[in-house]
């Protein structure tokens, strides 16, 4: 599996299986994965037209939680 920056889930995986704990594996690829959905599903949010917006979102919080996600990080 590779490892995107920002998955905090991807690296436990990879322990779980050099540590031979597949239960553990198991559960740690399953949520790098929905991880990985999670952040799908906010880029989608931005390939919205303008005129769209969902009421109730607060998009510069999705954008905020895309860019840490993606591992863009920005420096303070």
């Amino acid at each position: 599996m590779s490892n995107l920056p920002g998955n905090p889930h991807a690296e436990a995986v990879r322990e779980a299986y050099k540590n031979a704990a597949n239960h553990r594996a198991q559960i740690e690829a399953t949520l790098a994965l929905a991880y990985e959905h999670r952040l799908a599903t906010l880029a989608t949010l931005f390939n919205l037209p303008d005129d769209s917006a969902i009421p109730g979102v607060d998009y510069a919080e999705a954008a905020r939680q895309l860019s840490e996600g993606l591992g863009m990080r920005a420096e303070k």
